[in-house]
């Protein structure tokens, strides 16, 4: 057996590859057929499969040595492989590979059970390892006898039932492991009228009916109901007398408790031979014990870097190019936007190393003491000596120290401001670099701030993911369903983190992202606290930041009147769209505008072709027949062309150094005459906020 897994199978002596035949050719739900089902989809299609059947059928060729053939055509690493004979449960085979003994690892935790007398009980464990884990279930630290599966079951729990319970797993590979202890509660059946056996009485009988409860607001909850009878059954869940819609299930779930779920909640469960209605459950707000914090502001500077050359990434990143740090990075500005969050804003695309600088000293600026701070970065970065160092997209191939941007660094700017709560969220990578000088400068870190709170897509040393056929890269498509909760802000994270693991679990190739946060200061802080009265002290300034030339309406000849105007775009501070629109086609039945040019010349990089006169949603200019513009032709003897507004995407905005002129063509037409105009329209560069900003 190779030292190394990632060996290419390939490369393996033809006799151990051999022996898989033995393992592999027999048919039946560990065969080479059930190999090829839990490899990555379009690997082999059903023609391919038929194919080595047809094949495998003849004199001195197996389908599994057909099978392994191709694969090592193919190239793939034993650990690969490994995995697949894993996930079809063919230990045989991995023996006859020599596989290395691995831990046992627990993927789920046995959970605490309420019964009643005559319930039936079941308690899993969940766990992975090689060779396969052996069971062992305890009861009150004593071995129950012939309990040696990965699940304990009891048909009708006694009152002798009650107790803790807990399983020890071992493989031989390490010490053995141990599942969490639950404790399994058993309450007494009601003595008045029992009902019969659910195997004498096949109508539902509940016997776990839903419980009142003061719920904090953001906290997730579940009501549970459970019967009785014979199966199928359906379930009804009603809230003060109505019906919900779509609950056909035995639990009710509140991902975030609000205002609007207060109220007394039932379930009726029916089937074929009857049906019960469970007890009433009164659902309230509860209260936070302790006293609100309040901010004096609440700022976030969010940065996405995307846009790296193709010598970095062929340096530092395998070739491996971004596709969401941006999309991130519009999206969580979204949700911080938003009215019950109350943050403002600064988000920013595609930094270079000195514009990374300049936004996050122009960010400080806008913090004031006891505010709470929101620092996001997506992009490249690394982890060195316990330190993390975001890279700006002009990082050449070949790094050294001051190409990088070290976040204590950062940590020591806010530590200046003083805030109340300082969050920091870095969506990156946290492996140690293969290139570059490693004598960075050391920051101290601030020990007396009153609330730090580090969230971390992924451990250390290891990779942050994302999937090119998703909006969001992993972290985010998480983080994006809990931010705006109101909870702690470590539940948030917490939240986050378990929902991250979920979805990379059994994955061979994201399964390494398990993300981290840690947290310094107590207290119970939120991002969706409340700013005090006197509040919002950035307001001011972070609308000089966002200051955009004011709306131009334009009259050119024949009457011919166009608008235009800029607006920030998809919650990016460095992206505008320029939108120009006809408002009044003057003496012509139609007359559409365009951006042709964009100057200074330094601008047109900043111009994908995705992002050139876009149409935007429009109306009629024929909203009202008894309404006519003077320079408009009668639209009831003359039938009128609706006209759409166009939109121009310019990024990079801190880069604007002059005056911006932009070319617009116009395309007019009536009955008899077809012509095309031009205007120019010419625009300050001291009307754009950014530009200023990172101008001066």
């Amino acid at each position: 057996m190779p030292s190394d897994i990632n060996t290419q199978l390939r490369k393996l002596p033809f006799s151990m590859l051999q022996k898989l035949e033995k393992y592999l050719e027999p048919p039946g739900d560990k065969d080479w057929k059930s190999l090829i089902a839990v490899m990555p989809s379009g690997r082999y299609d059903s023609s391919q499969v038929n194919l080595i059947a047809t094949k495998g059928g003849k004199k001195d060729a197996s389908c599994t040595a057909i099978l392994i053939q191709d694969l090592c055509r193919l190239c793939i690493t034993l650990k690969e492989f490994g995995w697949y004979l894993k996930k079809i449960k063919n230990y045989e085979a991995l023996e006859a590979l020599d596989w290395p003994n691995e831990p046992v690892t627990i993927k789920s935790q046995p959970e605490c059970k309420v019964l009643r007398e005559g319930d039936s009980l079941c308690l899993t464990v969940d766990a992975i390892g090689y060779p396969p884990p052996n069971y062992q279930w305890y009861k009150d630290d004593e071995e129950i006898p012939g309990e040696m599966l990965n699940e304990l079951r009891v048909d009708k729990a006694t009152m002798a039932t009650d107790g803790v319970y807990k399983c020890i797993l071992s493989n031989g590979s390490e010490s053995s492991v141990a599942s969490n202890e639950v404790t399994v509660r058993v309450m007494r059946s009601r003595p008045n009228n029992p009902e019969p056996p659910a195997s004498d009485n096949p109508k539902p009988v509940i016997t776990v009916h839903p419980v009142s409860a003061n719920v904090l607001p953001g906290q997730h909850h579940t009501l549970r109901c459970e019967a009785t009878g014979k199966h199928p059954m359906t379930y009804v869940w009603y809230k003060d007398g109505e019906q919900l819609l779509n609950t056909n299930s035995s639990t009710l779930d509140f991902p975030a408790f609000a205002g609007e779920h207060i109220g007394g909640y039932c379930c009726q469960i029916s089937n074929a031979y009857g049906a019960d209605v469970s007890q009433s459950a009164e659902l309230a707000l509860g209260e936070i014990d302790v006293e609100r914090n309040v901010a004096s502001d609440k700022v976030a500077l969010l940065i996405g870097n995307q846009d790296y050359t193709a010598a970095f990434h062929d340096a530092l990143q395998g070739g491996g190019l971004l596709q969401h740090t941006i999309a991130d990075t519009k999206t969580l500005g979204s949700l911080l936007h938003q009215d019950g969050m109350g943050f403002n804003v600064l988000s920013l695309g595609n930094l270079t190393r000195s514009e990374m600088v300049k936004g996050i000293e122009e960010y400080i600026h806008l913090l004031s003491e006891d505010c709470y701070a929101f620092f996001y970065y997506a992009g490249h970065g690394f982890e060195l000596n316990g330190k993390h160092y975001l890279l700006p997209v002009d990082a050449p191939a070949g790094w050294r120290q001051e190409d990088a941007i070290c976040v204590q660094w950062v940590l020591e700017l806010l530590w200046k401001a003083r805030p109340k709560m300082t969050v920091i969220i870095l969506d990156m990578c946290r492996v140690r670099p293969t290139t570059g000088r490693s004598n960075f400068e050391e920051y101290d870190f601030p020990t007396d701030l009153s609330k730090i709170v580090f969230g971390f897509a992924t451990c250390s040393q290891s990779e942050a993911y994302e999937r090119v056929a998703e909006d969001n890269g992993i972290y985010m498509k998480h983080l994006k369903n809990h931010i705006c909760r109101d909870i702690k802000i470590e539940d948030v994270l917490h939240a986050v983190t378990t929902d991250v693991e979920r979805d990379t679990l059994g994955c061979v190739y994201t399964e390494r992202q398990r993300p981290e946060y840690v947290v310094q200061g107590g207290g119970c802080y939120s991002l969706r606290d409340p700013i005090e009265a006197h509040g919002n002290r950035s307001a001011e300034r972070w609308l000089e930041a966002h200051k955009l030339p004011e709306k131009r309406t334009i009259e050119v000849q024949d009457g011919v009147k166009i608008e235009v105007r800029f607006e920030h775009s998809d919650w990016l501070s460095n992206s505008v769209n320029i939108v120009v629109s006809v408002i009044d086609p003057g003496m012509y039945q139609s007359c559409n505008a365009h951006i042709t040019t964009v100057m200074p010349n330094e601008l047109e990089m900043h111009f994908p072709p995705q992002y050139l006169n876009r149409e935007l949603e429009h109306e009629s200019i024929d909203q009202n027949p008894d309404v006519l513009s003077r320079s408009m032709p009668d639209p009831r003897a003359t039938p009128r062309i609706p006209m759409c507004e166009r939109s121009t995407g310019m990024f990079h905005l801190q880069r604007l150094h002059n005056n911006v002129t932009v070319t617009i063509q116009l395309d007019c037409e009536s009955h008899d005459v077809r012509c095309t105009k031009y205007e120019v329209v010419a625009f300050s560069v001291r009307d754009f906020g950014l530009a200023q900003i990172f101008g001066n």
